[in-house]
């Protein structure tokens, strides 16, 4: 019997199944230890420990957990490399505030001046201290582009070292895992909607077929600002400061790694088919779905 359980964390509505005989006391642990995570790993919240990293950039080196400095390693790595991934981008998340209630139109000016304290570069980071450096007073560290999917790798670590064998863990439709398949299906296959970026939620575009597999999405539908009858939406450009010039509404990333998923959703974000064939070569085992504005489906190996 598949237990399921859903609850509100980091913004999002998490639920998870889990077909095992404790299937209800693991999805409370997986519950406990999310809530963890969003109070560490918060760029919201004051008091995390990553707001604390934050406050003292140009100021000192922070000392902070193994989890949190590994995550942060990962996204330096793959944010010094190109594309659109840039860990370092939590000024210019701030400055414009899309989804929030102060969301603006920075002015030009405002753009240029945080440019500079966006530079993935100067984050220094101490293998042996698990220490991490910002270099320039200002710069901010946003894991917004990857911590759901580094959480759902995590749990799932931790479920298949329980036993579990079959589990679907759904962290608000952006980052999903299946550990197994779903035996009550008759394909034996976990069945996940992936949301039509042009309807609502429960509107669907298509129904993916998942066995132990991650799969991650991102959309310029989910968080917008409509300013003097132009729509901006939420994910910028490091180069230029605004939002990504784009006809792709959704991309959705299936591999074995949430993680990895999210940073490609975002790096690959807004690239013509040809560059996305390219960087594709880089990632054995990725496949890439986009939905662009008149609903159309490509799917990238």
């Amino acid at each position: 019997m598949i237990a399921e359980a859903s609850t509100h964390l980091m913004g999002s509505t998490i639920t998870i199944k889990i077909d095992h005989p404790d299937g209800e006391q693991l999805i409370a642990d997986c519950f406990k230890q999310l809530a963890d995570y969003q109070e560490r790993f918060s760029a919201n919240n004051d008091q995390s420990e990553l707001m604390q990293l934050n406050q003292l950039a140009g100021i000192r080196p922070m000392q902070v957990d193994e989890d949190l400095y590994d995550l942060i390693k990962l996204a330096v790595r793959y944010s010094c490399r190109g594309g659109y991934f840039n860990v370092a981008i939590g000024p210019l998340v701030k400055l414009w505030h899309i989804g929030f209630q102060d969301a603006q139109v920075p002015t030009a000016e405002q753009i240029q001046t945080t440019l500079k304290l966006i530079d993935p570069h100067q984050i220094e980071l101490d293998d042996q201290n698990h220490a991490v450096y910002l270099k320039q007073a200002g710069m901010e560290i946003d894991l917004g582009g990857v911590a759901k999917g580094y959480f759902a790798d995590q749990l799932a670590i931790k479920l298949k070292a329980a036993g579990v064998e079959s589990a679907l863990i759904n962290l608000g439709g952006s980052s999903i895992v299946t550990i197994g398949g779903n035996a009550n299906n008759s394909d034996g296959q976990w069945h996940v909607g992936l949301q039509d970026p042009r309807g609502k939620r429960t509107d669907y575009a298509t129904i993916l077929a998942l066995q132990d597999e991650a799969m991650t999405t991102s959309g310029v539908y989910e968080r917008q600002l409509i300013k003097s009858g132009r729509t901006y939406h939420h994910i910028l450009d490091s180069k230029t400061g605004y939002p990504i010039e784009t006809s792709i509404m959704s991309l959705t990333v299936l591999g074995h790694q949430a993680v990895l998923g999210e940073i490609l959703t975002t790096m690959c974000f807004g690239l013509e088919p040809s560059q996305m064939n390219d960087w594709l070569k880089e990632f054995p085992g990725i496949t890439i779905l986009t939905i662009d504005q008149q609903g159309e489906i490509r799917y990238y190996k």
